[in-house]
């Protein structure tokens, strides 16, 4: 590889690995739905291995390298967890977060502990290993840097990422049986998803298989060059897919409500179920002490984050137990605030647009519209409605 392709390799994949790094901060302030924890994580372990590679293969000093050599390696045996957990919340709208999840993880821990000697070691002798991988890659076969040789640990991942590619292609082949309603964006971006961690194991076959031949130090870098190229392709084309259904894929099934004037339909109050009262009574709690309502554009897919709820429990909740929907709910909590304040002394000098948007109101029409819906008056009818009453006692 000549001088300038090697430089633009080294460009590239600095450049993308920030650009992953950058974009699951992105993703964690964009999206609602409750899966954007684990989409945030693929990308940042995504972008740390990307960087490290670019860093071992980039001409940089030894003693540069041997910082970041193995330290992403525990990170790496989350990935495939990862996938299989944001694909089930995509496809299961019901996907609700349990302790046990997190047995999913311990191939992580197993992985700390065995590379615990190398991590031990002078930072002199971890400089002096990697030279010495450097001039000859086959030499890591000949001692440990843990407690387990370096190709039973990347079969171990290898064998991770088989069981997890089968489960999740298994869970996938369920959407056709899926009684929940699943956006066609979701369904493709799940399988999208099937796929890049497909092609991901074949690629770490392929390097496995290439470990156990005789590599020079020349042939290794050529490796891990082919592996930058096919991280930022594999990149491009899953950003473009995720900014080209950005709209549906940040709520996913989460459906982002919307007001009456844009067209809510009523609800129909025909059927009854029985509501959990200890769902009923961890919701009061959320909505009437932290009254998260009084934030301007708070939507049902926001409160959904907030309880770690799926949408449609909550939208369950309050169709059969307060017999509403959420932004009549909310608006009516807000509305009650609203008469709090105009009935009280301390904002009297504040005008009725300024207490809506303190209230959570956004726009002074949906204040208005509210109002007039939840009191029969309209803001300015009650305010004098008020000081009459003041008045005459």
């Amino acid at each position: 590889m000549n001088t300038l392709a090697e430089n633009s390799v080294i460009v590239m994949g600095f450049a993308v690995s920030f650009a992953m790094l950058a974009s699951s901060i992105w993703v964690y302030r964009q999206f609602f739905h409750q899966g954007k924890v684990f989409l945030s994580l693929i990308l940042v372990i995504w972008g740390i291995f990307l960087l490290a590679t670019t860093i071992l293969f980039a001409p940089l000093d030894t003693s540069i390298q041997a910082l970041i050599y193995r330290v992403g390696m525990p990170l790496y045996f989350a990935m495939p967890a990862l996938v299989y957990f944001y694909v089930n919340s995509l496809i299961f709208p019901d996907f609700i977060w349990k302790p046990r999840y997190y047995l999913h993880f311990l191939p992580v821990l197993v992985v700390v502990i065995d590379l615990l000697p190398y991590y031990n070691l002078p930072f002199e002798q971890k400089i002096s290993y990697l030279e010495t991988l450097k001039l000859d890659i086959n030499k890591i076969f000949e001692g440990r840097d843990g407690y387990l040789r370096s190709d039973v640990r990347e079969a171990m991942l290898v064998l991770q990422l088989i069981v997890y590619v089968f489960v999740t292609w298994a869970n996938l082949t369920t959407l056709n049986k899926n009684q929940w309603k699943v956006p066609f964006p979701v369904i493709k971006w799940s399988i999208f998803l099937g796929v890049v961690i497909t092609v991901v194991m074949g690629m770490k076959l392929i390097f496995l298989g290439l470990l156990q031949i005789n590599l020079g130090g020349g042939e290794l870098r050529a490796v891990f060059a082919q592996v930058i190229v096919a991280s930022t392709l594999l990149f491009l084309v899953f950003f473009a897919f995720l900014a080209f259904h950005f709209k549906s894929l940040k709520y996913a099934h989460e459906v982002e409500p919307t007001t009456e004037e844009e067209g809510e339909e009523p609800i129909a109050f025909e059927e009854s179920i029985v509501i959990d009262p200890e769902l009923l009574a961890i919701f009061e709690n959320k909505i009437f002490q932290t009254q998260p309502y009084l934030k301007a554009k708070y939507t049902l897919a926001e409160f959904a984050h907030d309880m770690q709820l799926p949408t449609y429990q909550i939208s369950q909740l309050l169709k059969y137990h307060y017999k509403t929907n959420f932004n009549d709910f909310i608006n009516g909590l807000r509305i009650k605030e609203v008469k709090k304040h105009l009935e009280g002394d301390d904002f009297q000098n504040y005008s009725i647009e300024g207490i809506a948007k303190d209230c959570g109101f956004a726009a002074k029409s949906t204040f208005f519209t509210a109002f007039k819906k939840h009191t029969g008056l309209t803001p300015m009818e009650y305010q004098k409605l008020i000081q009459k009453n003041k008045q005459q006692a």
